[in-house]
């Protein structure tokens, strides 16, 4: 039954439903596990187009300079292993940064992620875990979607669940295409398209918030572990009584949803009422007061990238605090005239 009424309300909001619960139970596995971790991964700095140095001795890593212009469009353009754009999408998001300037950018940021995002991690271009199904690495260039049973992050056995999924979504099209033909693409747009982003502008906000702030660690595969994702790694946000109503208090009641996945919605307000009680005192409970909307802005200030994907416990730094020199973007160009 849940199966079957996920399936059809999903596929009527053009989410693969089995695919989606497949990826989603493995961000609840690797909660802010920064290797086999799922869903809002964090970028690192070279992904976000940040030249950096690396000392394996000690493993520490030091952003020299911005990637020039030159470097940006060499890499987007004749990246390695297949050469796409779409494999380093966000290496721009520096120059960009620079370009705009802090709240430009976080503009941009909070933007491209309302509108775009989900759209971009079903696809499997950003976001996604670093290991697929199998435990191994994915490859530079390979997209681990949710369409393709084929795809790196599901095993075998997901084959027919992916294949009922993208069957949702083309039964929800074709009815859309068949309804633009009846009724012309205005009324589609004003009864579903309007909404559809609306809704999922709404959830993308919340799934991100849920794991995101400048204080919420981040850990490498020597570091993490399940408890640690779930207590130091999520978070508890209030979101006013309408919002808390119509969402099921998705993000007022979500350390205990990642405790405990098993509870349902209607007693969540109840175990978290519980389980702060107990944590709270220990200082394990994490809680930020404040609106929804000053924590979008903070998240989309503050929140860009990590150092690495593999020295230790990381935590979110920002474009805005950068003390690199972009003198050095001089010595960047001809790195690239080398190269070329």
């Amino acid at each position: 039954m849940n199966g079957l009424v996920g399936w059809t309300l999903h596929s009527f909001l053009l989410v693969p439903y089995f695919s989606w619960a497949f990826s989603h139970a493995k961000h609840h596995r690797h909660t802010n596990d920064l290797v086999d971790g799922e869903t809002h991964c964090p970028p690192t700095a070279e992904d976000m187009g940040l030249i950096v140095s690396t000392d394996d001795e000690n493993k520490t890593t030091t952003i020299t300079h911005r990637a020039s212009k030159e470097q940006v469009v060499q890499r987007m353009g004749h990246g390695p292993q297949p050469k796409t754009a779409a494999t380093h999408m966000m290496y721009c998001f520096a120059q960009i940064h620079q370009i705009l300037g802090d709240d430009g950018f976080a503009i941009f940021g909070a933007m491209y992620r309302l509108l775009f995002a989900f759209q971009i991690y079903v696809l499997g271009i950003t976001s996604t875990g670093l290991n697929g199904a199998d435990g191994k690495p994915i490859p530079k260039g390979t997209f681990p979607d949710h369409f393709r049973p084929s795809s790196q992050l599901f095993p075998k056995k997901m084959f027919w669940k992916v294949v009922a999924s993208d069957v949702g979504m083309l039964l929800t099209l074709s009815g859309l295409t068949y309804c633009t033909y009846l009724f012309g693409f205005r009324a589609v747009w004003f009864w579903y398209g309007g909404p559809y982003l609306l809704i999922n502008a709404f959830l993308v906000a919340t799934t991100w918030l849920h794991h995101t702030n400048p204080s919420v660690p981040h850990f490498d595969a020597d570091n993490w572990t399940w408890m640690k994702g779930g207590l130091a790694g999520t978070i508890d946000r209030p979101m006013g009584p309408i919002t808390n109503f119509v969402s099921h208090n998705i993000s007022s009641t979500h350390v205990v949803h990642h405790l405990f996945h098993q509870i349902p919605h209607y007693h969540a307000v109840e175990a978290t009422e519980a389980i702060r009680d107990y944590l709270e005192p220990k200082g394990l409970y994490n809680f930020d007061p404040d609106d929804m909307d000053d924590a979008l802005w903070r998240c989309a200030k503050t929140c860009h990238f990590i150092e690495s994907n593999t020295q230790g416990v990381q935590y979110y730094q920002s474009l805005t605090d950068l003390t690199i020199s972009d003198s050095a973007a001089t010595v960047a160009k001809d790195d690239c005239k080398k190269e070329q």
